[in-house]
C-alpha cells in the first residue's frame, strides 16, 4: 500500500467520507446575505469569548483567518464549524 492510503484501505475511505461530511456541513452553514468574514471583535462577540481565547483558537488552527492589508478577518464558516465540533456534530480525521 502507498503511504497515502496507509495500512488499512478502510481507514482511507473513512477519512474521505469524514472530509466530505465536513465540507457538506460547512456549505450548509452558509446563508445568502451572511458575511463571509468578520473582524476580531465581531468574532469574539459571536462566540462569546475574549480576545486572548480567540487568538489561542486561531493559533491552534481551530479557527481560520485571512489578512487583508493590516486587517485580520475571521472566516465565518470556520467559527460555525468550530461550534459544531465542540458540540460533537462533526468529527475531525
Amino acid at each position: 500500500m502507498s503511504a497515502f492510503l496507509g495500512d488499512d484501505p478502510g481507514s482511507y475511505r473513512e477519512r474521505v467520507e469524514e472530509a466530505v461530511a465536513r465540507a457538506k456541513a460547512e456549505r450548509a452553514l452558509e446563508a445568502p446575505g451572511d458575511p463571509i468574514t468578520v473582524r476580531i471583535p465581531r468574532a469574539m462577540e459571536m462566540l462569546g469569548i475574549g480576545r486572548t481565547k480567540l487568538y489561542e483558537l486561531i493559533n491552534e488552527g481551530e479557527i481560520d483567518t485571512i489578512k487583508v492589508g493590516s486587517a485580520t478577518l475571521v472566516v465565518v464558516t470556520s467559527l460555525k464549524a468550530f461550534v459544531m465540533r465542540q458540540r460533537g456534530l462533526v468529527r475531525l480525521a
